[in-house]
Order: structure tokens, then sequence, then C-alpha cells
């Protein structure tokens, strides 16, 4: 089922659609959805809210010990010791760059900075907490795909770019992700990041993934194509009870919408500017899109409910 409205905003709300179809999904984020079960183990838990030393620092190279910033002062790190997952990413920076952009308090939490997520940090993650006021780069040049070994929890800004113009996607796979209420999860960087970030190219197709769910209420957003594939639900709403601005998914070019288990909630704002919205569900298992209280924008393209994508 599709509609065409060539150039009109589409607006489909207090109505909850059920659609059944034998036409198989075939936005191809299941094979890395599928691909974080093969993650490390004895991956590291970052909850960088947290104050519990709860991480192992197994090396710190040939120093004796390696100092890293906190409210109050230094504080040298040797082999062995227990610290707090922000006090870990802090020791990473330092160890892997020279300085420090994750700025911690006396408690070892961040409460402001960055984090750069490079191939070899992004490799050592189960569970990636970002509180607010932290920000997250990943350069899909660097790592074209964070694949986590557990969940991505966003309460602060996660930034994907590239600075190599041959890498056109960024890829987010995870048990579940996230995004909670003022968040931001993009690929659509603030002009004051671009400049910084120099080379920080536009045009970057956003790819999550999650074995389970999917969970907005902020904003997800990409320069290019958004693509989203969850092996349960995809919930596009505010958490119950709340208020505030509603929760946005939009895509520069096409958002394609993949969830197994058939469950679509939008009680936000769900926008292609410049392409099709193309929903799919599981072969032959009911496609459910509950629209109450939400939007679908296809502003120069088409809606297509289990449609072909092309």
């Amino acid at each position: 089922m599709g509609w065409n409205p060539q150039g009109l905003l589409v607006n489909l709300f207090a109505f909850a659609f059920l659609f059944t179809s034998s036409v198989p999904t075939v936005i191809a984020q299941e094979a890395a959805a599928e691909s974080n079960q093969n993650a490390a183990a004895a991956a590291v838990n970052l909850d960088l809210s947290s104050t519990e030393a709860s991480v192992t620092v197994n090396s710190v190279g040939q120093a004796a010990a390696v100092e890293i910033n906190m409210a109050g002062g230094a504080m040298p790190i040797a082999a062995g010791a227990q610290v707090t997952p922000a006090q870990f990413v802090a020791l990473q920076q330092v160890m892997q760059t020279g300085t420090q952009s994750l700025i911690l308090n006396s408690l070892g939490a961040a409460e402001s900075g960055s984090l750069a997520l490079n191939s070899a940090l992004s490799g050592m993650i189960g569970n990636l907490t970002i509180p607010q006021g932290i920000t997250v780069l990943h350069d899909a040049a660097e790592a074209a795909m964070v694949n986590l070994a557990g969940n991505l929890v966003n309460s602060g800004s996660y930034y994907a770019y590239t600075s190599n113009a041959n890498v056109l996607a960024a890829s987010i796979a995870a048990q579940n992700i996230m995004n909670n209420q003022g968040a931001i999860l993009s690929s659509v960087l603030p002009e004051t990041l671009m400049l910084s970030l120099n080379p920080a190219l536009t045009g970057l197709t956003l790819n999550l993934s999650a074995i389970n769910n999917i969970v907005n209420a902020g904003a997800i957003t990409s320069s290019a194509n958004l693509n989203l594939y969850a092996g349960g639900s995809i919930i596009n709403a505010l958490p119950q009870g709340a208020t505030g601005p509603s929760p946005v998914m939009q895509a520069m070019q096409a958002l394609n919408m993949t969830a197994m288990s058939g469950a679509i909630q939008n009680a936000g704002v769900m926008s292609a500017m410049l392409g099709n919205i193309n929903v799919q569900s599981a072969q032959m298992a009911n496609l459910t899109l509950n629209n109450v209280n939400g939007v679908l924008q296809a502003l120069n393209g088409a809606i297509n409910i289990r449609d072909s994508l092309t």
C-alpha cells in the first residue's frame, strides 16, 4: 500500500493502521543488528554518569602511571586500578592523543566535554550511556560501524560525521537504542562543530540497528538517508506523562523503517524531506503503524507501506 503526495505534506494522525502482507523486508540493516551478537563478552560498560569504580585498567603502556584531570586536581592511574567509566575514557584519551576532552567532576563522573569513538575505543564497549551535557563524536571514516554488545542510552548528543568523501554512511548496532527526551542522535552537525572538525563532510547516511527496540523521545536526524532496523519495535514518542517538544525522526533524503515485530508507534514527527518514507516488517507478519497524535511527512516523495523501496 502506498501514498504518493508529490510534494504535499502528509499528516496522518489520530489513526492506527494494521497491514498484513507477504512482502519481505529489504532494508539491509538486519545483518548489522545480528552482528553485535558476536561482540566480545568482556566488553566494558560505559555509563559516563556513574561514580562507581566498575572498570579495571589492564594496562597504561610503558609508564608506571598516567595522570588524568578531575575537578580538584590530577589523578594518577596505574595498571590494575579500579576506575569509573568516565575515568577510563579519560585515561584512553590521554594515552591515545595526549589530551583529555572529557571533563570529570570530583566523584569521577563526566559532567561536560566530548568523547571521540575511534575504532580502538568502540571495540571495547558493552553498554554506552551518554549523560546530558556530553557530546559523542563518531567519524565514520575512522569507524564505519560502532557495534555495541549492550545498549546505547543517549541523554546527550551523539554526532556522526565523515572526514572521508568516500565514506557515505555511519552505522550503530546495539541490543537497544534509546534516545531520551532532549537528546540528539544525528549526522546533521551544528555549524560550530562542522568548523571545529574540519574536514567534516555533509550528506552522511545514518544506519541504526537494534536487536530489540529503537525508542526515541528526542531527535534522530540524518543529513542523507535514515535507516532504522529493529528486531522488536520502533517507537517515536515521549514517555507516558512527559511534556515537551514532540520527538522527531527526520531524513534529508529517505526514511526507511523495518520493525521485525511489526510494531511501529509514532506520537511525534517522522519526516523525509527529499525522499520517501518506507515502512516494512518481517515477511508474513502483521504490521501495526500506530500514528495517534503523530505526523508522517514526505514533502517530496511517497509514503510506502510495504511497497517496493525503489
